[in-house]
């Protein structure tokens, strides 16, 4: 993976930045991303500056969906109506 600086500082964990839906994620976390650590064991996740509330991961739960505006949701259930195949990798 790697990073392409079309989006200046978004990227502090060189995820590749071709993909449009981290392209969409990183410009809109680019003020609010953290600097990791140097070491793992000082990893913490960032509080909420409103609530003091640790924030969370990129992660989507399992109660949750993705939504148009960050990830073009609609835009790929779309195009999946004209794909033969369909391979899904994960967890």
């Amino acid at each position: 993976m790697r990073c392409d600086e079309r989006v200046e500082g978004a990227c502090l964990y060189k995820v590749d930045l071709n993909d449009v839906a981290n392209l969409e994620r990183a410009r809109a976390t680019v003020m609010r991303t953290p600097e990791p650590a140097k070491e793992e064991k000082e990893e913490c996740l960032p509080l909420c500056p409103k609530c003091g509330v640790r924030q969370r991961p990129k992660i989507l739960w399992f109660d949750e969906s993705y939504n148009e505006a960050f990830f073009h949701w609609k835009t790929v259930m779309d195009q999946m109506e004209t794909c033969d195949v369909l391979l899904i990798v994960g967890t």
